[in-house]
């Protein structure tokens, strides 16, 4: 039996943009290409050693955001393990309502609002409850707020939020050229990053463990073995041997132009070899 990776899928800042209204999804550069990607992942490897990727989406949004979000991103049909919304949050009433207003005081306590939103936490343990075969060791989480990773930081993956400035860049680039997507440098290539980091991660044994070494900012020591990187985009390591790095530094590690792009060529690498095309069709 293949050894199963469990990845889960932020929505709203991560994968896509939506709309203040909610009536529009925009889609974050390179989607489809990692959609492709996680459609191969997903299935039985044809190398072993390599982890079956189950996908799960959770969201902080409400269960009819969540709902047609999904649909945008995946279709109608898809492979999703679950779906979890606000709901599985673990929220007051007063919580899941907070939005409505500036602060919300509980029983207990005051609840600080940002951005008209209460900040709440994805605790990775109610999905081991409900995925008992999946663990710290086998789970990442794909999301673009810290925060809300605050109780599993070694089983985290941040990314850069995708937003409304985000967006507008990434519209005036598709506007600008003609060219094929693939080589418009200027576009946000997380999820490009993404795909050569979970590429790894399917050959590891521990997730945990590899994030709380620091071998997502190590990157003169987590090269794929397939992946042609240059020598260029290698650099020391980011933290001495036997030390651990600050949960800071990981959750912001696309934030160091060296890091982002040796993940990002490394995504080129396995998703050419896997002859998936880089577009954002």
């Amino acid at each position: 039996m293949n050894k199963r990776l469990l990845l889960v899928l932020d929505l709203n800042g991560t994968l896509v943009l939506r709309s203040r209204s909610g009536s529009t999804v925009f889609h974050r550069p390179y989607l489809r290409t990692f959609l492709r990607y996680l459609s191969v992942a997903s299935s039985d490897p044809k190398i072993s050693g390599l982890s079956v990727i189950d996908l799960v989406v959770w969201s902080s949004a409400r269960p009819h955001s969540v709902e047609k979000m999904v649909k945008e991103i995946f279709g109608p049909s898809s492979s999703l393990l679950a779906i979890w919304d606000r709901t599985h949050l673990g929220l007051s009433e007063e919580e899941y309502c907070a939005y409505r207003y500036r602060k919300v005081r509980s029983l207990t306590h005051v609840y600080e609002l940002v951005d008209g939103k209460v900040q709440v936490t994805k605790d990775l343990q109610k999905l081991w409850a409900a995925f008992p075969h999946h663990s710290s060791a086998t789970t990442i989480l794909l999301d673009d707020s810290a925060r809300k990773a605050r109780l599993q930081p070694y089983n985290h993956l941040c990314v850069s939020e995708y937003n409304n400035v985000m967006h507008k860049e990434t519209k005036a680039a598709l506007e600008a050229t003609q060219v094929d997507v693939g080589s418009r440098s200027s576009l946000d290539q997380t999820l490009l990053a993404v795909v050569g980091i979970l590429e790894t991660l399917r050959k590891e044994s521990n997730i945990s463990s590899w994030i709380r070494r620091g071998s997502l900012l190590d990157i003169a020591s987590s090269c794929p073995a397939d992946a042609e990187t240059s020598a260029a985009t290698r650099t020391e390591p980011a933290t001495e041997p036997g030390t651990e790095p600050e949960v800071e530094k990981l959750a912001s590690w696309w934030e160091q132009p060296d890091t982002m792009e040796f993940w990002m060529r490394a995504g080129c690498a396995v998703l050419q070899k896997l002859d998936i095309n880089i577009t954002d069709d």
